[in-house]
C-alpha cells in the first residue's frame, strides 16, 4: 500500500444486541475502523480478534519472538494471551472483534488458529473491496441493520485474506484493478470524477494511480472519460429522444453550448447532424 491513508471514516460500531436469522457464520461483536493509527497496544484480550492492516509498518511481539508487519497483512489476537503489537509510526486498521462464544466456530472452521497469528493478505484489492462494503454498511443511515450479513462479510474478508491471490501476481492485479476502474468510468462517465479519492480507494498514490493507468490504458484518464463521454452522448443521440439540452445535462457539461463545441471537436459532426445520420428510433 502506498503512504496515503485509506479514504474511510474512523468509527467502531458494536453488533452485540443485533439479532440474527440465521446461524451460518460466527457472530461478529465488534468492527472498528481506525486510519492513522499510533498506539502501541500491550494487554491480555478477552476476545477472538483480527487486525488487517492495510497500510504502514510495525511490530507484533508472540512468545518472545518480534515480528515485522508489513501491510497489507493480518495479525490476530485471542483470550488469554498477552498481546504486543503497533505501528513504527502509524498504521491503517481495520479490526473485526469476535466475542468468546464465538471462538469454537472461528477455530472448529479452521479460520481461526493460534499457530497462524500473522500472515500476508495476497490479494489485497479484493479484500479491501469487501472491507469497504463493510464500511459503507456500518455508516449507512438506515435504521435497519444486516447483521447476518454483516457476519457473512466479515468472514469472507478473513477467507480471502487467507486464500492465494488465484495465481494472480501483483502486476495482474493491478491492470485488473485499472480495467475495473476504467470500466466505472466508461459506464458512468456524466459523475463528476475525483481522481485522487480513486488512487485512494484503490489503495494507491495519485501518481502510482496515474502511472499504472498509463501503463494499462495508454492515454490519461481525462481524455479516455472524455471518450467515454462521446461514445455515451452518441448512444443516446441514436437511441433515446432525449433533448440535446438534457444529454448534456445528464453527461455533466455545463451548458448545452459547450457540450456542442465538445461533440463537433471529437466527431466533426453536430449533436443534430449526428441524430439525423444515425437515429434508429
Amino acid at each position: 500500500m502506498e503512504k496515503k491513508s485509506i479514504n474511510m471514516e474512523n468509527l467502531s460500531k458494536s453488533f452485540f444486541q443485533h439479532p440474527r436469522q440465521y446461524k451460518l457464520t460466527p457472530f461478529i461483536g465488534v468492527i472498528g475502523f481506525v486510519m492513522g493509527k499510533r498506539d502501541l497496544i500491550d494487554r491480555v484480550f478477552g476476545s477472538y480478534n483480527y487486525s488487517f492492516i492495510m497500510r504502514g509498518t510495525g511490530i507484533y511481539r508472540m512468545h518472545g519472538i518480534e515480528y515485522r508487519v508489513e501491510a497489507p497483512c493480518v495479525i490476530t489476537q485471542w483470550p488469554g494471551e498477552k498481546m504486543y503489537y503497533g505501528p513504527d509510526s502509524e498504521w491503517d486498521e481495520i479490526f473485526f472483534i469476535y466475542p468468546t462464544e464465538s471462538g469454537q466456530k472461528l477455530e472448529s472452521s479452521g479460520l481461526f488458529r493460534q499457530d497462524k497469528f500473522i500472515w500476508k493478505i495476497s490479494d489485497k484489492y479484493e479484500t479491501m473491496r469487501i472491507i469497504k462494503e463493510i464500511h459503507g454498511l456500518c455508516v449507512s443511515s438506515e435504521r435497519r441493520v444486516e447483521a447476518d450479513r454483516i457476519d457473512l462479510l466479515c468472514c469472507q474478508a478473513i477467507v480471502n485474506s487467507l486464500s492465494p491471490g488465484a495465481g494472480d501476481d501483483e502486476e495482474d492485479l493491478q491492470e485488473k484493478l485499472i480495467n475495473d476502474v476504467a470500466e466505472k468510468f466508461r459506464l458512468k462517465p456524466g459523475i463528476e470524477y475525483d481522481l485522487t479519492e480513486i488512487a485512494s480507494e484503490c489503495g494507491m498514490s495519485l501518481s502510482t494511480f496515474r502511472r499504472l493507468w498509463l501503463k494499462y490504458r495508454k492515454i490519461p484518464p481525462a481524455r479516455f472519460i472524455a471518450n467515454a463521454k462521446v461514445d455515451e452522448a452518441c448512444r443516446m443521440l441514436s437511441n433515446s429522444t432525449l433533448s440535446i439540452n438534457r444529454i448534456a445535462d445528464v453527461l455533466n457539461f455545463s451548458d448545452s453550448l459547450y457540450f456542442s463545441r465538445f461533440f463537433r471537436q471529437k466527431t466533426g459532426l453536430s449533436a443534430s447532424e449526428y441524430r439525423k445520420l444515425n437515429s434508429l428510433r
